[in-house]
């Protein structure tokens, strides 16, 4: 009844909006949003509010409603269920008796791994000091992706991929400031990523995906623990349809548009780990008819691989369908500072790659950076005349500059996501 109730508001606001500008298309145009980890429900209801407000200024032909899709990410509840609920993927009874030693163990884990992820650190960090300031490549992933820049630039181009670089452009006193920072909190960053990024963070980024699992399919699906003494309830259970509240949505948003063909156009955009949940939309409802004209990931946290098999895919199944990859420049990904800088430099798609989540091969590297991407063309190749790639630049007070500031830029707008636009926002 919510979802309905939702879907029918936004068709009724749809019509009136087609009404009101008989110049824009007549078309039902939704955009469908869905944010990325480390959000509250009270964070990302107050952005989907100020988001709304600011698509309701845009001029009738980018206008879309909007749908957010909310979901809780927050990194302290996510550890907390971690500590007191979770043992090996269930909800256990005896998680709040062994939630000290499930502390303890990650602290010390984060302590004894400390070694090498300071080590680690350190190089990273002296690879991006030196890009910064002397414009040295010593990173491998920076020499290839310059290479396959150039290449892309040559008369004979290995890609039909539209590709888009900002320009990286801090000023000396900017750039000076920030090292003294940097070297200022130095001992207080050997400790976060130790104990809270490396310790901590990873147990944190499992809950967060087992969330956007429970999206689809919710944990007791597999637990038949409530329903076993119930041969009716149990064998209901075990013929259940996937009823989380994503599969809700996509399945009447999928009736909804079938009764009315050619009446709707759908622009999905997602944010970082907002991508692994929008790929299993796209795997699962491949053959549902949605009309989506347009898909936007924004520094997405699904991984190369991911994207591969559920991405492309659909890609190939709908030509008409445009697919936007949008990342930060790939300097302001490594030297981003959080929390007073009392963390470790590097975005959140960086933390993955070194904590929550080490990639064993490069496929398991997160798509939504511009090395990684660029270095993927190739998962691209069966629809590269659907696929553009670009990295903002960095300028004064640009944006974005961080990982999470893509949600304050206008998204939905063509010209913020054409590789063409130079434009600062």
């Amino acid at each position: 009844a919510y979802v309905n109730n939702i879907l029918g508001a936004a068709a009724t606001e749809c019509e009136t909006h087609c009404v009101e500008n008989p110049a824009a298309p007549q078309v039902k145009k939704l955009l469908v949003h869905i944010h990325g980890g480390l959000n509250s429900y009270g964070s990302a209801l107050a952005r989907a509010q100020t988001i709304a407000g600011e698509m309701d200024r845009e001029i009738p032909a980018e206008w879309h409603y909007p749908i957010f899709v909310a979901w809780p990410s927050g990194g302290l509840d996510s550890y907390a269920e971690h500590a007191v609920d979770i043992r090996v993927g269930r909800d256990e009874w005896w998680g709040w008796p062994t939630a000290p030693i499930m502390v303890g163990t990650d602290i010390a884990s984060g302590l004894v791994r400390s070694p090498y992820t300071l080590t680690l650190q350190f190089i990273v960090d002296i690879f991006a000091g030196a890009n910064i300031a002397f414009d040295w490549q010593l990173a491998d992933e920076t020499l290839n992706v310059k290479a396959i820049q150039a290449l892309m630039r040559s008369d004979s181009p290995p890609s039909r991929v539209r590709v888009a670089e900002g320009d990286y452009s801090r000023g000396f006193f900017t750039q000076a400031g920030r090292l003294l920072m940097y070297l200022g909190f130095l001992p207080v960053k050997a400790v976060t990523a130790a104990v809270v990024l490396d310790g901590m963070g990873s147990a944190a980024w499992e809950i967060m995906l087992r969330r956007t699992h429970n999206m689809y399919r919710p944990p007791s699906t597999y637990d038949a623990s409530q329903f076993r003494d119930d041969p009716q309830a149990l064998r209901a259970n075990l013929q259940r349809e996937s009823d989380g509240a994503m599969a809700v949505f996509m399945r009447q948003l999928a009736d909804r548009i079938a009764k009315a063909p050619g009446e709707y156009e759908i622009t999905l955009v997602a944010h970082s780990m907002g991508a692994i949940i929008a790929n299993r939309a796209l795997w699962a409802y491949a053959d549902a008819g949605l009309p989506i004209k347009d898909i936007i990931y924004m520094a997405p946290a699904c991984s190369i691989v991911e994207a591969e098999e559920m991405l492309v895919p659909y890609l190939q199944k709908n030509p008409d369908c445009e697919f936007s990859l949008l990342t930060l420049h790939p300097i302001a990904e490594v030297d981003e500072s959080n929390f007073l800088d009392l963390v470790p430099r590097g975005s959140l798609l960086e933390w993955i790659h070194r904590w929550y989540a080490p990639p064993s091969n490069q496929g398991d590297r997160r798509l939504g950076t511009w090395e990684s991407a660029l270095q993927a063309l190739a998962i691209f190749n069966p629809v590269q005349d659907q696929v553009s790639i670009k990295a903002f630049g960095v300028d004064g007070g640009s944006m974005p500059q961080k990982h999470g500031e893509f949600n304050d830029c206008p998204f939905w707008t063509r010209e913020f996501r054409d590789p063409e636009s130079t434009r600062l926002y």
